[in-house]
């Protein structure tokens, strides 16, 4: 998928998302040691979970502060950040929108803040491997990957 495809597409999926405050997605996020030094994987998994908004780890402070700094327009002025610590949790759908439309941004732009890591994106498109399945599903993994900020 082309790059202006894939901005296309995850503002249409903020959109769809962005009134929705029932549905649940599991989230899955993971960055990992890729071929050559200084480069890394980075996949990301978000699928529609069946069940009970009362499952919802509605205490945990992590989401919370990203989220509140992902929809600041200060976006591009926050420092890089990184873990190599996967990341499994479960968003609502309207909080998932604000993550989605931050991609949208800052894609164009050459990196992809994403919930663990802020990551410049690699120049060859054919790296970015995405699969899509609108209220459904989202796919994306990104070989060779740099760290924001990082040697």
């Amino acid at each position: 998928m082309k790059l202006n495809e894939l901005v296309n597409k995850l503002n249409e999926i903020a959109q769809e998302m962005q009134d929705d405050d029932e549905t649940v997605y599991t989230i899955n996020e993971n960055l990992e040691v890729g071929h050559g030094e200084g480069n890394y994987k980075f996949s990301f998994e978000a699928k529609k979970k069946e069940g009970s908004l009362a499952l919802i780890p509605m205490g945990r402070d992590f989401f919370k502060d990203e989220i509140k700094g992902m929809a600041s327009p200060e976006l591009l002025k926050k420092p890089p950040r990184f873990t190599l610590e996967p990341i499994y949790d479960e968003m609502i759908a309207n909080k998932f929108a604000i993550v989605v439309k931050s991609w949208s941004e800052t894609i164009p732009q050459g990196f992809i803040e994403a919930i663990g890591s802020t990551l410049d994106l690699p120049g060859n498109e054919s790296l970015i491997s995405v699969k899509i399945k609108l209220g459904e599903e989202i796919k994306l993994t990104i070989d060779l990957v740099k760290i924001r900020g990082k040697i």
